[in-house]
């Protein structure tokens, strides 16, 4: 197994020195790959936390009015809200983080590209 990889290791490296821009555009290239599959990821989290705080406020107005109402007990009420209200702050923690993740990876990948029109590799 040792073998194995030493010797791919080796045909990386020769295939590195003797194809040098070949070599830089390909890691180029899967790293840019990497780098928006992870932001369309990331936004798709983002966007299902978001549905999902908005449809909350939803939920706790109506639980609200069920309550003002007489349709739900006071204790049933407090319990409910209260697990409701701690999703919502969860998601939005989520939300904040993920932010500045998609932020984050937007950087690397502006870097990224810049590198590689700097350096004329594509």
């Amino acid at each position: 197994m040792e073998e194995l990889l030493l010797e791919d290791l080796q045909k990386i490296v020769a295939f590195a020195k003797n194809h040098e821009a070949e070599f830089v555009k390909l890691v180029m290239n899967k790293t840019e790959q990497n780098l928006l599959k992870e932001q369309r990821q990331n936004q798709k989290e983002l966007d299902e936390a978001v549905n999902r705080i908005s449809a909350l406020d939803t939920i706790i107005g109506k639980l609200y009015e069920d309550h003002v109402f007489g349709k739900l007990t006071e204790d049933r009420f407090i319990k409910m809200s209260s697990d409701y209200e701690k999703e919502q702050e969860e998601l939005k923690e989520k939300a904040e983080f993920l932010s500045e993740k998609i932020k984050t990876v937007k950087d690397q990948a502006l870097v990224l590209s810049n590198f590689v029109r700097n350096f004329g590799l594509r």
